[in-house]
């Protein structure tokens, strides 16, 4: 691993825009501006941000594990609402799950 500017400066400008990229930083400048800022993210151990579709993953693994902790076989987020759209109110978003209970007959 690079471990001096040096080591940094053999890398593409490709190469660097990458890894500066992958933490979120800058990545405008000369080729020896990219090498001495991913120097700097190396030293302070910048650690790599998490993208849209990792946010995404960990969301829909969370859903999951939730279901199966409170023992939900049938998915909400699955499922055909009833009624239609235009009767269901913008402003109660808990209205499509209150239609699933009483089609389902679940507070029973």
């Amino acid at each position: 691993m690079a471990k001096h500017l040096e080591d940094f400066l053999d890398l593409s400008a490709e190469e660097l825009k990458f890894y500066l990229q992958q933490r979120a930083l800058p990545v405008s400048g000369t080729h020896s501006d990219l090498a001495a800022r991913a120097l700097v993210a190396f030293e302070q151990q910048i650690p790599v941000k998490k993208t849209a579709e990792d946010f995404a993953e960990t969301l829909k693994n969370e859903h999951k594990r939730l279901l199966a902790k409170y023992e939900i076989e049938k998915d909400p987020l699955e499922m055909r609402l009833v009624g239609r759209p235009n009767e269901m109110a913008k402003d109660k978003p808990w209205q499509h799950l209150w239609l699933y209970f009483v089609k389902e007959s679940v507070l029973d």
